[in-house]
């Protein structure tokens, strides 16, 4: 998982993830893989924008109940068994760091097991792309086979992903770099000022706008849902003012955010002249996309 805030993880987090496999294996030696709720086992885990959380796994083929008129008169082996092929709960969640690595804690307000309710379950996280791998903290005492054994469930979901964005090639804006001290270890001030120009910001959201209306039309609309998974709450842009409202949460460059120097006249904010000799000093400046190195770029 790349190394993300975790206001930005939760982020990615919102949407509906489809369960690809549920596994489990020993927790200290080296054992099969299983599938406490089949190979084929289905489900889905939601997370909303506002900070609730709904998981759901259950194995198809389960036995249908002798009567759909009322599923509270059913005989109890019937429930047992229903409830034996099926895993939910649902209430609030937050990502959190335990251990060092990033995990999702949820608030069990309502569970399949009552044990659960009240309480709540801790899962490590590792989000790569479109896929959601969830991993207890600590290892889960489960009857999946005859005898008692440890072992670690790993639910594992995946999101069909569809990625559209749009590039400004020119900008107007113009960023600034300065040192900060006399000491070349300090580390630089740097201002990239981005949307400074409104031009720049106006063009990309009139740009967004366009792309959005492209989504129902076919043979894109084939692939896109109307009100999928995004990349964020305010990706759904309705009017020029929403669409510049993402840009300023989303935005980023492509481009070296240092090391680059604007050919302008001095009162324009330029550097360098048309010879590339910087303004008010003695000294040519020359090009390179990759120097000078700085981790901020």
């Amino acid at each position: 998982m790349p190394n993300l805030p975790l206001v930005e993880i939760r982020k990615s987090l919102v949407g509906t993830w489809k369960l690809v496999s549920y596994t489990s294996k020993p927790a200290r030696k080296d054992g099969p893989i299983e599938y406490p709720l089949g190979k084929d086992a289905r489900g889905y885990i939601i997370y909303t924008a506002d900070g609730y959380m709904s998981a759901q796994i259950m194995r198809p083929g389960s036995k249908p109940y002798s009567t759909v008129d009322d599923p509270f008169a059913i005989a109890d082996d019937e429930a047992a068994d229903a409830a034996r092929h099926y895993l939910a709960y649902t209430g609030p969640f937050e990502v959190i760091e335990h251990e060092g690595k990033v995990a999702v804690k949820h608030h069990t307000n309502l569970a399949l097991v009552p044990n659960w309710a009240g309480n709540h379950q801790l899962r490590f996280c590792e989000l790569e792309g479109n896929e959601l791998v969830l991993m207890p903290t600590q290892p889960w005492r489960l009857n999946v086979t005859p005898g008692l054994r440890t072992v670690s469930l790993v639910p594992s979901y995946k999101a069909a992903v569809f990625w559209v964005w749009v590039s400004l090639s020119v900008s107007f804006f113009r960023g600034n770099t300065h040192i900060s001290s006399s000491d070349p270890k300090d580390e630089p001030i740097i201002d990239p000022r981005f949307f400074f120009h409104p031009l720049d910001i106006e063009i990309m959201a009139r740009n967004l706008l366009n792309v959005e209306r492209m989504h129902p039309v076919k043979p894109l609309s084939e692939f896109i849902k109307a009100q999928g998974r995004r990349n964020h709450p305010e990706a759904f842009l309705t009017d020029l003012d929403s669409a510049k409202r993402y840009l300023r949460n989303t935005a980023t460059t492509t481009f070296p955010a240092c090391g680059t120097a604007a050919m302008l006249p001095r009162d324009q904010d330029g550097v360098v002249d048309e010879r590339l000799s910087i303004w008010d000093i003695e000294l040519a400046y020359s090009r390179c996309q990759h120097l000078p190195s700085h981790p901020k770029q």
